[in-house]
């Protein structure tokens, strides 16, 4: 697996270092950011967030406490943590992406944010001590981990008794199997996401409880047109895709109907989820 989870991780780490130079677009509407979120951030912080929603809706984040956001990106979640946390609180932002990382530190320092740390991890591997978190966040990217049980493990192991994980993530339903083998020729997100069950399975085997989907936004039409298009550039910058370029007619005749394809099976089928998970508190 190790081979294989470390070509995935190569590859989608090569797309979003490419998202630090493209404001792309603006953060959709139902990803539930209010102007008055906004305020203040560096441009940069807000138009290269690639979230699928706002898991910071869901916490209660309070002055003084440490909070870690896994795949921190251009630090827009992080920011907005470091807020509420104050100048005697902490967030961790973590990151495997050389050039996400500048940018998340480099929008940290515009806000004048002093309680902010971004340092360049694995989601499996968190350089966090035990029992030191009091939240963990995530935005749109478990989903793209090919050994989830270790995130969550990972997560439970740095959350203190108590603490809490709000993560937005997503989730996939009843997609065949075929299908899967098809598109992991140019997917990496399809290829590691998983069903809504199994994706709970795995939180609570970890040891986390109080599980609770808190919300759920299924993707069709132009959101899913706009994940897949993402996921065929992604493969496009992507080692497998570099020969490709040059064979434009080949793309068309492939990545398209793919394209065409994909959106009619998957419709209905992604979905987008916010869920909440607590440490048991030591009696």
């Amino acid at each position: 697996m190790t081979g294989k989870a470390d070509s995935i991780r190569n590859e989608i780490s090569r797309y979003f270092s490419n998202r630090t130079s493209a404001k792309a677009v603006a953060i959709p509407a139902n990803q539930r950011y209010s102007s008055e979120d906004l305020i203040d951030l560096p441009e940069d912080a807000i138009f290269c967030s690639d979230g699928c929603g706002n898991p910071l809706l869901y916490t209660d984040i309070r002055a003084g406490q440490v909070v870690a956001d896994l795949g921190a990106g251009a630090g827009l979640d992080v920011l907005l943590a470091a807020r509420r946390t104050g100048a005697n609180g902490k967030v961790i932002g973590i990151d495997m992406t050389d050039s996400m990382i500048e940018l998340a530190r480099g929008n940290s320092e515009t806000a004048g944010l002093k309680n902010v740390e971004i340092r360049k991890a694995l989601i499996e591997a968190l350089p966090i001590e035990d029992r030191s978190i009091d939240w963990v966040i995530s935005n749109c990217v478990i989903n793209l981990s090919p050994e989830k049980e270790k995130v969550f493990a990972e997560i439970h192991r740095v959350l203190r008794p108590g603490g809490h994980m709000v993560i937005s993530d997503i989730v996939v339903d009843n997609v065949p199997g075929w299908f899967r083998f098809l598109t992991a020729f140019i997917s990496g997100t399809v290829a590691t996401m998983i069903d809504e069950c199994s994706y709970l399975l795995v939180m609570k085997a970890s040891g986390l409880t109080a599980i609770e989907i808190k919300d759920r936004t299924i993707f069709s039409g132009p959101r899913l047109r706009k994940m897949l298009l993402a996921d065929i550039g992604r493969f496009q910058k992507s080692e497998k895709g570099k020969g490709w370029g040059v064979l434009a007619a080949v793309e068309r005749i492939y990545l398209l109907p793919i394209l065409f394809l994909a959106e009619r099976i998957l419709a209905g089928k992604i979905s987008s989820i916010k869920v909440s998970a607590q440490k048991t508190r030591e009696v």
